[in-house]
């Protein structure tokens, strides 16, 4: 039987709390990961800058955080 319910996601600034890291870390371990949703705006606005903000699914998190910490 599959889950009915989606898995959670989070924000790098989230795993970052929970793991006593900066966020800056916790973006250049997931940055490439598959599995991470990245959400970015269509158009800068005005020239600003785009900033492209991450969702880290819960089992892709574990994953990772299990790999890095050996």
């Amino acid at each position: 039987m599959t889950n009915p319910l989606p898995e959670p996601h989070y924000t790098a600034r989230t795993l970052a709390e929970c793991w006593c890291l900066d966020v800056s870390t916790v973006l250049d371990w997931f940055s490439d990961v598959p599995g991470v949703l990245k959400l970015q705006p269509k158009k800068p606005r005005n020239g600003a800058r785009t900033r492209c903000e991450i969702r880290i699914p819960r089992s892709v998190a574990e994953r990772v955080y299990m790999e890095r910490t050996k």
